[in-house]
């Protein structure tokens, strides 16, 4: 009875055997050789410096600058009416009391006309700057596709090399700022900032992709 046993017990471990070298063969079968992938050609691009280096840009802040001055002007004219009628509420004497709160209600009215208007003309200033460094991103976006197509290169990585770390900040600032860092160093000779910067400042001047 117990050889019995110990034969039933032998059987099995022997077939466990031959299923185990069964999967390890089919494995092996089915773990071709493939052909090894072609190298990955990578490259830098500092976003910063092209955009800041763009005539576009320029360009656009040098009419943002006239708008600005031309609105300015526009609050110019209300802060003068809020120091005449400043000037007005100081000349009244203190017994013409209902003269005082009629001038003082309208200074009051002017000086939250103009803040409003700051603010709001401020809020437009800032969206109109947002879609025009929108637009110039997009265009860098296609000409850095279009220079590293003809130099090669398969990636280009946003070259944040510039961006330091903090210093007497809190551990998590740190330690965010060193988070978010996408390249520790790079050879100038995969920068291809320079070549896309002159590519989009020729196309500009050239009138294309406006």
């Amino acid at each position: 009875m117990t050889t019995g046993r110990f034969s039933s017990h032998l059987l099995a471990a022997a077939l466990a055997v031959l299923l185990v070298a069964s999967i390890a063969w089919r494995a092996g079968a089915d773990a071709a050789p493939k052909p090894a992938a072609a190298p990955t050609a990578v490259c830098v691009l500092n976003v910063e410096r092209v955009l800041n280096g763009l005539n576009e840009l320029t360009e656009f802040n040098t009419r943002l600058q006239a708008r600005v001055d031309e609105l300015q002007k526009s609050l110019d004219r209300l802060k003068v009416q809020i120091e005449g009628k400043a000037a007005e509420l100081n000349e009244l004497q203190t017994t013409a009391v209902a003269q005082r709160r009629s001038v003082r209600a309208e200074l009051f009215e002017l000086e939250a006309q103009a803040k409003a208007r700051q603010e709001v003309l401020q809020t437009l200033l800032n969206i109109e700057k947002g879609e025009a460094i929108r637009a110039m991103y997009l265009k860098m976006v296609e000409a850095t596709r279009d220079v590293a197509a003809k130099a090669g290169y398969d990636l280009v990585l946003f070259d944040d090399q510039g961006m330091g770390i903090p210093e007497g900040m809190p551990d998590r600032n740190v330690n965010a700022a060193i988070q978010a860092r996408q390249v520790i160093y790079a050879s100038s000779a995969i920068d291809i900032s320079d070549q896309v910067l002159t590519y989009m400042n020729n196309l500009h001047g050239a009138g294309a992709r406006n």
